[in-house]
């Protein structure tokens, strides 16, 4: 916006007409759109809009450079045509179309409208008008970022979890690829608090959580349930193709050692997970969370340190498999497991590779 704005007295005047309009694209679009269109615009945010052009969430120019760190190279770069919704921390309830309001486009037009100030700091952070609350993106990001992100690990919470497999479900569905959640518990992780203390807990936690962003796609959906649970998201992901990471994260996590234990103890993880490859309008996300915790209770009964798995067709499951441990990570990726994973570089090195917390 070129030209002045002043607040004084419950009034909001700007001086000129906007000049620029604001950088949006429609839910759906590809992230490789998204990088071109906020890379032209050098703008630092961008609006993301519904087919009734309602504003639905907001992507940073950040977010996206966060993203593409992460992919570290994409063989396939399949990463190119998934949604910008994967991106959007948050996601707003609907509104109205900001063309349509009253207050806002007397701003445009250089009028004054009487609003209340929102401070914080000092600083002017929004404005409430009549019918419309205003606010910087640039502030409010990080309080939603604080909000979504489990501040140990620096995984996406349970929050964010349950919205995104919303989103992963009915895109699945109407594009016909398999979906699989995979529920990890953290074998006998009571007695690490009770023997080393919270803090050493948490750093375990913290490695956890980097041995699953290694093991897993720039796409798939990381996060922690809650206490010593982690969950993973992976779309159009075959039962068959979930096996390779799920063999070679349990051998990394088998190779961490524990700062300040006194006893010879390796970590260890519990695995279970569901894949639903049709049927979609017969079952739901409950049941498909549902399945992956009986598998991964099955694995707490079998012993601990081991995984099942098992496949819904629509309100069918098939019986659960046990995904055998693999002697040899490096020779464990099939053909059809790599399809699973294609944008993630191989990560078998991990497998063996010992890491002290």
């Amino acid at each position: 916006m070129s030209g002045s704005a002043d607040f004084h007295r419950g009034q909001l005047s700007v001086g000129t007409r906007m000049t620029e309009a604001p950088v949006a694209v429609s839910l759906g679009t590809p992230l490789i759109e998204v990088a071109l269109k906020l890379g032209d615009s050098g703008a630092r945010y961008l609006l993301v809009c519904d087919e009734q052009a309602r504003i639905a969430g907001v992507v940073s120019y950040g977010d996206v450079l966060r993203y593409m760190a992460r992919i570290n190279g994409d063989a396939t770069e399949s990463w190119k045509s998934r949604p910008v919704e994967s991106l959007m921390t948050t996601r707003f309830e609907p509104s109205c179309p900001i063309a349509e309001s009253e207050d806002v486009l007397g701003l445009v037009v250089g009028e004054t409208i009487s609003c209340v100030p929102i401070l914080e700091g000092g600083r002017l952070v929004g404005m409430l008008t009549q019918n419309d609350l205003l606010m910087s993106w640039e502030r409010m990001e990080p309080l939603i970022d604080a909000a979504t992100v489990d501040e140990i690990t620096e995984l996406s919470n349970r929050t964010l979890f349950n919205r995104r497999i919303h989103e992963e479900w009915e895109r699945s569905q109407r594009n016909g690829e398999p979906l699989a959640v995979l529920l990890f518990d953290l074998d006998f992780f009571k007695q690490v608090n009770d023997q080393c203390g919270h803090l050493i807990g948490d750093t375990v936690l913290s490695e956890i959580a980097c041995c699953l962003r290694r093991q897993f796609r720039s796409y798939d959906v990381v996060s922690r349930f809650g206490g010593d649970e982690f969950a993973v998201l992976c779309c159009d992901c075959t039962a068959e193709s979930i096996d390779s990471p799920i063999r070679r994260l349990q051998s990394a996590v088998r190779a961490l050692t524990i700062p300040g234990n006194s006893v010879d103890r390796h970590l260890s993880l519990s695995v279970g997970a569901a894949v639903i490859d049709s049927g979609y309008e017969h079952s739901s996300v409950n049941n498909l969370i549902h399945a992956a915790d009986r598998c991964l209770y099955r694995a707490k009964e079998d012993g601990k340190d081991c995984a099942y798995r098992t496949i819904l067709h629509g309100a069918d499951e098939e019986p659960m498999v046990k995904v055998q441990p693999a002697t040899d990570c490096s020779s464990s990726d099939s053909h059809a497991e790599r399809r699973g994973r294609s944008s993630r570089t191989d990560h078998s090195e991990d497998c063996v590779r010992p890491s002290s917390l």
